[in-house]
């Protein structure tokens, strides 16, 4: 985790549930440990039942849509986002740097460009969650 700005690695479930990144290789000295099936069918449920709460409890946290008379701070400029999808599991979602922001006639951020690790792309700020970034 670090605070530069063109670094697109974060803190994510896997992390938590793996002890590393999705994307990073698993340990070489590592050894192999065989599970029995029914060891593996509880961690498969394990596993399921994480990601299925940290979409339904963690995510809207992210959102906070609060009552239409209250509001919350807008997307910005340098913000680290997950880009959500429909078709995709959580743990595949990419990371992005905000980069432009489009508000409406209203002033509420309603799309924003961004960068992703391979490509730039404009999606609504409906389907991105910034992430909380501490300093």
């Amino acid at each position: 985790i670090s605070s530069d700005p063109n670094d697109f690695s974060a803190l994510t479930p896997a992390h938590f549930l793996l002890g590393r990144s999705l994307i990073e290789p698993p340990d070489a000295d590592a050894a192999i440990q065989q599970c029995s099936p029914r060891q593996l069918h509880w961690i498969q449920a394990v596993i399921k039942d994480f990601w299925t709460r940290w979409k339904s409890e963690y995510l809207p946290a992210l959102a906070s849509r609060g009552k239409w008379t209250s509001t919350s701070p807008n997307l910005s400029v340098g913000d680290l986002v997950l880009i959500d999808s429909d078709h995709t599991p959580p743990s595949c979602w990419p990371l992005a740097r905000v980069l432009q922001v489009f508000p409406g006639s209203d002033g509420i951020v309603r799309r924003a460009r961004l960068k992703t690790a391979t490509s730039e792309l404009t999606r609504p700020a409906v389907k991105l969650f910034r992430l909380p970034i501490y300093d």
